[in-house]
């Protein structure tokens, strides 16, 4: 089996080429070779939002091609232009945040209320919509993974922002860090090898033609508990302080948008269709494995770390 992915350097996409390499699948990225790829891969140079580009990908003649690229409707109709009865199977990596925030102990599902917060979801759950109609009207099958909080290799969230790395560098100091409504909010985050390994086995199974499923971290916790996994990881002593969610964003609304947009609400996706529906796939590994990875990883990172100190300090004395 070939397949293309549209993309192939980042976070998501690195993963995934790893896992399609160990299920004995051919895998070529296509791209425009800003990045050197983690993996032994051809890469096709060209721009995924210009068609010329994109209609080079038809001469390597793929099974299977992986969209980690396409971020609104106008992408995805150029996508349907290009691969109209030309590809079998197209897949698409779009985002937990096509449903609609909500402060609530129930599980997302795929049928739950679609109303995007974000430009970001509303592009996507748009996108969505095109391939969907693209294969009721049978020109390619495809397949939508929406996929929760993503961490591995160099990148981990915390409450506040998109630098976890920095909170880590503050519990191995032991200094105080700082959780928003209570540290009550739901909050999942899968490893990306759990992510790969999703799209390496749906990639041209034919059960999950047409269908769209939740990818996420599998256990339920509260950001409470996340920080308390990170400091008994780290034989912190750090104190936990907590602020209103109001105060942080009064400080820097743009830098805390992450909060402002998602941490402040629950997310809690079920993925029972996922492992009832794709054949091999099993979530390997857990966050504290992850997390554990994830600290062995970047352990010079986390110790010389200081991105929000400026910020922290400004949160601390409010």
């Amino acid at each position: 089996m070939k397949i293309i992915i549209l993309g192939g350097t980042g976070l998501l996409s690195a993963s995934i080429t790893k896992m399609c390499i160990a299920e004995g699948k051919e895998v070529l990225h296509f791209n425009r070779r800003n990045r050197r790829p983690a993996y032994d891969v051809q890469t096709i140079q060209g721009n995924r939002y210009y068609k010329g580009d994109l209609e080079k990908i038809l001469n390597y003649r793929p099974d299977v091609v992986i969209d980690m690229l396409c971020f609104s409707e106008k992408d995805a109709e150029l996508t349907v232009d290009v691969f109209a009865n030309k590809i079998e199977h197209y897949v698409y990596c779009s985002t937990s945040c096509v449903y609609t925030p909500r402060i609530s102990q129930d599980w997302s599902t795929e049928e739950s209320e679609t109303k995007p917060l974000t430009k970001y979801g509303q592009g996507k759950l748009q996108a969505e919509r095109v391939f969907l109609e693209a294969m009721d009207k049978g020109l390619f099958n495809i397949t939508i993974f929406r996929p929760g909080h993503i961490f591995g290799r160099d990148f981990l969230v915390n409450n506040l922002s998109f630098d976890g790395i920095y909170v880590l560098n503050r519990l191995l100091n032991n200094k105080p860090v700082v959780l928003t409504e209570n540290g009550e909010r739901n909050f999942q985050a899968c490893h990306v090898d759990n992510v790969g390994l999703a799209f390496a086995k749906a990639s041209g199974l034919k059960n999950t033609y047409g269908k769209v499923y939740n990818l996420s971290g599998e256990e339920e916790f509260t950001w409470n508990d996340i920080y308390l996994i990170e400091k008994e990881l780290l034989n912190s002593n750090s104190q936990i302080i907590y602020k209103g969610t109001n105060q942080i964003l009064s400080i820097d609304p743009i830098y805390f948008d992450f909060l402002k947009t998602y941490t402040k609400f629950d997310w809690k996706q079920s993925t029972k269709k996922l492992n009832s529906e794709i054949i091999g796939y099993s979530y390997n590994i857990g966050f504290e494995t992850g997390l554990i990875k994830f600290i062995s990883d970047n352990e010079e990172k986390i110790y010389l770390c200081e991105n929000e100190k400026c910020l922290y300090e400004k949160i601390l004395n409010d």
